[in-house]
């Protein structure tokens, strides 16, 4: 369970780091009705996924604002719930988060806007590419800190985010919306910000495995968290003490990490990762279907390739399940386009055994 208190690059002076401790220090567990309302912004074009990432933490999406045309500037009013979810554009070194609607991108979240409207408690999961990326301001055009550093100045106790660009569907969960809505919905139930992205990362690895292509596996490094991993915002029922047995607290957190240690251990045995592979292109076929396929989903025949494999662990062939014996093969095809300091990337990965599809998934950059 890890987690990381940020200063500010390149600011020497140490207030911002207090100011964190003694959030940390000050703050007192609430109720899961604290953090059951919500402030969520998306970009219009991610608006199904999110949606029903939406659906799936607080069991509606009424409150979903769409950029454009909401945003940057929030009232005090719209900011106040304590979870935050975002699903926007994120930029390298910038301050702000993004809407977009076709080749509009309109600032959706801007950190320069955010004094005095932050709730104190606040916790907050981005999709967005570099959203909780740290940077020293003074080196860039903006002279603000970063949205997670902001956030946290505001006294937000925990930001989840991705230090790099992150993927996931245009429609449908994947990729960043899983990863960040099991942490959220982790933290409402109970746990630590840190038990919470813990579990959230090995319920992604259940869900995904046991072979993870390349975008699975880099969604579940780069997110991580800012903030005190054993902070906990929702207070839970107290166990009643039974007299001669110690303090049930006690033996409930230690099982509770005995057992996240043992799943920990156990996922390590069959989940496999995908390692790049060089093939020279008349010694490689493809399935039949992959052109049809390519041409279904709207990719040209100039589409990037990079061909990974997953190559099964020992534990999986002595299990004698023959499924895992041969190995998993993944085409990823992507293509970009600039739209001005936004770069639009959509990115076809087709899975593959013994040369036949078993599988395709979507993403596009965040």
């Amino acid at each position: 369970m890890v987690g990381r208190l940020p200063d500010i690059p390149g600011v020497a002076d140490p207030a911002y780091f207090q100011s964190l401790v003694q959030d940390v220090i000050s703050h007192k567990a609430g109720s899961d009705k604290d953090y059951k309302k919500y402030f969520s912004v998306s970009v219009f074009e991610w608006r199904q996924s999110t949606e029903e990432s939406l659906r799936n933490m607080f069991g509606g999406s009424d409150t979903l604002f769409i950029s454009p045309v909401k945003g940057p500037k929030w009232t005090s009013t719209q900011f106040k719930p304590k979870t935050h979810f975002i699903n926007c554009h994120g930029s390298l070194e910038d301050p702000c988060f993004y809407g977009q609607k076709g080749k509009n991108y309109p600032e959706a979240v801007n950190a320069s806007l955010m004094a005095k409207k932050v709730t104190p408690g606040t916790i907050v999961a981005a999709e967005c590419c570099y959203g909780a990326q740290l940077y020293n301001p003074n080196l860039t055009e903006f002279d603000q800190p970063s949205v997670a550093n902001t956030y946290l100045q505001h006294h937000a106790l925990a930001f989840l985010g991705s230090s790099t660009i992150a993927y996931g569907p245009a429609k449908g969960n994947g990729l960043a919306d899983l990863i960040t809505q099991y942490f959220l919905t982790n933290v409402i139930k109970g746990s630590s910000t840190g038990e919470a992205l813990l579990k959230a990362r090995q319920r992604f690895l259940d869900e995904m495995g046991p072979t993870l292509d390349p975008y699975e596996l880099k969604t579940l490094a780069q997110f991580y968290l800012l903030g005190d991993p054993s902070v906990k915002v929702v207070a839970l029922p107290e166990a009643p003490a039974l007299r001669g047995l110690g303090e049930p607290d006690a033996n409930t957190r230690t099982n509770r990490r005995d057992g996240l240690e043992a799943k920990g251990l156990l996922l390590e045995t069959f989940i496999t990762t995908p390692q790049e592979i060089v093939v020279k292109p008349r010694h490689e076929s493809s399935p039949k279907l992959v052109g049809d396929l390519l041409e279904q989903r709207g990719f040209s025949a100039n589409a990037t390739l990079r061909i990974f494999e997953n190559a099964p662990k020992a534990a999986q062939t002595r299990s004698g399940i023959k499924a895992f014996a041969q190995p998993v093969k993944f085409r990823v095809y992507s293509e970009s386009s600039q739209h001005g300091k936004f770069k639009h990337t959509k990115v076809l990965v087709v899975k593959e055994r013994n040369n036949e599809i078993v599988g395709y998934r979507e993403y596009v950059r965040k």
